[in-house]
């Protein structure tokens, strides 16, 4: 019985870190670029209703 709990422990470590190492590989390999068409795309350059809009959803 000792020995089936140490493998399942094993086993259950093995798997979080697996899954852990899978969800950071997927994370790592999305690109962290601007579209050119956005670059400009700052709260500075928003109108009064865009911004008001904006400050409403955030309370809401």
């Amino acid at each position: 019985m000792k020995k089936f709990l140490a493998f399942f422990l094993v086993l259950l470590v093995g798997i979080y870190f697996g899954v852990g190492w899978f969800a950071y590989g997927q994370a790592a390999s999305v690109p962290c670029e601007v579209w050119y068409e956005e670059a400009n795309n700052t709260p500075s350059n928003w109108s009064l209703e865009q911004k008001l809009i904006g400050i409403l959803q955030i309370t809401l």
